[in-house]
Protein backbone atom coordinates (compact mmCIF):
# COMPACT_ATOMS: atom_id res chain seq x y z
CA UNK A 1 0.00 0.00 0.00
CA UNK A 2 2.99 2.14 0.52
CA UNK A 3 4.32 1.99 -2.65
CA UNK A 4 0.68 2.86 -4.45
CA UNK A 5 0.81 5.93 -2.64
CA UNK A 6 4.16 6.73 -3.11
CA UNK A 7 3.29 6.19 -6.28
CA UNK A 8 0.34 8.27 -6.19
CA UNK A 9 2.05 11.18 -4.63
CA UNK A 10 5.05 11.13 -7.24
CA UNK A 11 2.45 11.64 -10.10
CA UNK A 12 1.00 14.24 -8.34
CA UNK A 13 3.73 16.17 -7.96
CA UNK A 14 4.37 15.70 -11.14
CA UNK A 15 1.21 17.08 -12.42
CA UNK A 16 1.50 19.54 -9.76
CA UNK A 17 4.68 20.67 -11.35
CA UNK A 18 3.83 20.60 -15.22
CA UNK A 19 0.60 23.45 -13.63
CA UNK A 20 2.93 25.43 -12.28
CA UNK A 21 5.67 25.28 -15.61
CA UNK A 22 2.12 26.51 -17.57
CA UNK A 23 0.48 28.86 -15.41
CA UNK A 24 4.01 30.29 -15.67
CA UNK A 25 4.00 30.57 -19.34
CA UNK A 26 0.84 31.77 -19.13
CA UNK A 27 1.21 34.70 -16.49
CA UNK A 28 4.35 35.49 -18.73
CA UNK A 29 2.13 36.05 -22.04
CA UNK A 30 -0.50 38.12 -19.72
CA UNK A 31 2.27 40.63 -18.67
CA UNK A 32 4.20 40.87 -22.43
CA UNK A 33 0.39 41.37 -24.17
CA UNK A 34 -0.51 43.64 -21.41
CA UNK A 35 3.09 45.74 -21.84
CA UNK A 36 2.43 45.31 -26.15
CA UNK A 37 -1.23 46.92 -25.70
CA UNK A 38 0.37 49.87 -23.35
CA UNK A 39 3.27 50.94 -26.10
CA UNK A 40 0.61 51.02 -28.95
CA UNK A 41 -1.78 52.83 -27.36
CA UNK A 42 1.34 54.80 -26.30
CA UNK A 43 2.52 54.99 -29.82
CA UNK A 44 -1.32 55.85 -31.32
CA UNK A 45 -1.91 58.73 -28.89
CA UNK A 46 1.38 60.23 -29.34
CA UNK A 47 1.48 60.01 -33.08
CA UNK A 48 -2.00 61.97 -32.95
CA UNK A 49 -0.73 64.50 -30.45
CA UNK A 50 2.69 65.31 -32.70
CA UNK A 51 -0.03 65.13 -35.97
CA UNK A 52 -1.73 67.90 -34.16
CA UNK A 53 1.69 70.00 -33.53
CA UNK A 54 3.03 69.50 -36.91
CA UNK A 55 -0.51 70.49 -38.97
CA UNK A 56 -1.25 73.04 -36.25
CA UNK A 57 0.04 76.15 -38.42
CA UNK A 58 -2.20 74.65 -41.26
CA UNK A 59 -5.36 74.44 -39.25
CA UNK A 60 -4.89 77.91 -37.61
CA UNK A 61 -4.51 79.31 -41.20
CA UNK A 62 -7.53 77.41 -42.36
CA UNK A 63 -9.73 78.69 -39.85
CA UNK A 64 -8.48 82.48 -40.90
CA UNK A 65 -9.29 82.07 -44.20
CA UNK A 66 -12.71 80.22 -42.90
CA UNK A 67 -13.67 83.56 -40.68
CA UNK A 68 -12.52 85.69 -43.82
CA UNK A 69 -14.88 83.98 -45.73
CA UNK A 70 -17.43 84.40 -43.74
CA UNK A 71 -16.75 88.14 -42.98
CA UNK A 72 -17.20 88.32 -46.77
CA UNK A 73 -20.03 87.27 -46.96
CA UNK A 74 -22.01 88.83 -44.11
CA UNK A 75 -20.66 92.33 -45.44
CA UNK A 76 -22.35 91.27 -48.66
CA UNK A 77 -25.04 90.31 -47.06
CA UNK A 78 -25.74 93.70 -45.16
CA UNK A 79 -24.50 95.49 -48.50
CA UNK A 80 -26.88 93.93 -50.40
CA UNK A 81 -29.47 94.82 -47.93
CA UNK A 82 -29.04 98.28 -47.94
CA UNK A 83 -29.74 98.29 -52.06
CA UNK A 84 -33.16 96.84 -51.42
CA UNK A 85 -36.37 99.24 -51.15
CA UNK A 86 -37.85 99.00 -47.87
Amino acid sequence: MDEDIKALLEKNLELAEENNHILRGIRRSNRISMIWSILYLLFIIGGGIVAFNYFKPYLIKAEDAYNSVVTTQNQIKSGIKNFLPK
